[in-house]
């Protein structure tokens, strides 16, 4: 029982620490989409890319597609 309280604490705060993190890039999205940036959208094109990077390994689970059967018990 200790042992699934401590896993979903580290669950749930993995899950609020990479919101945290969307929610800081797209903080710094905004401010270089707002600027006159020369590099903008070079800029942009990365910030976004490290958001679906994010989104697919924490939150859609991508690993699990390439880890064998019973690898996520």
């Amino acid at each position: 029982m200790e042992s699934t309280h401590s896993n979903k604490s580290a669950l749930m705060r993995l899950g609020i620490m990479v919101a945290l993190g969307l929610a800081l890039l797209t903080i710094v999205e905004y401010g270089v989409a707002t600027g006159n940036l020369a590099a903008s959208f070079l800029l942009i094109a990365m910030i976004a890319l490290a958001k679906i990077v994010l989104i697919l390994i924490n939150f859609m689970h991508i690993g699990n597609i390439f880890q064998g059967e019973g690898a996520a018990e």
